[in-house]
């Protein structure tokens, strides 16, 4: 909830993509060491509202979503570019 309140303010929101960038990075890492199998049994098999998905595709969507992040970031700090 504080990442997404951190979101909605253009004075914040860079503290917002950073703070998406880590928790999804520590989630993409779980994800991951799940689908390599490293752990005996799978810790948590619930996945919420996307419960139909598989390990990989976990795995992708997070890579998606943390690839939305980094764009957002790049955009609110500037990358050198003009921005149309």
């Amino acid at each position: 909830m504080l990442i997404a309140l951190l979101l909605l303010f253009s004075i914040t929101r860079w503290w917002g993509y950073l703070g998406s960038i880590l928790l999804l990075t520590v989630f993409t890492t779980y994800v991951g060491l799940i689908w390599v199998g490293a752990f005996p049994r799978v810790p948590c098999n619930c996945a919420g509202i996307l419960e139909s998905l598989g390990w990989l595709e976990h795995f992708v969507l997070n890579m998606i979503c943390i690839g939305i992040a980094v764009w957002g970031i790049r955009l609110k700090t500037g990358d050198g570019r003009k921005v149309r």
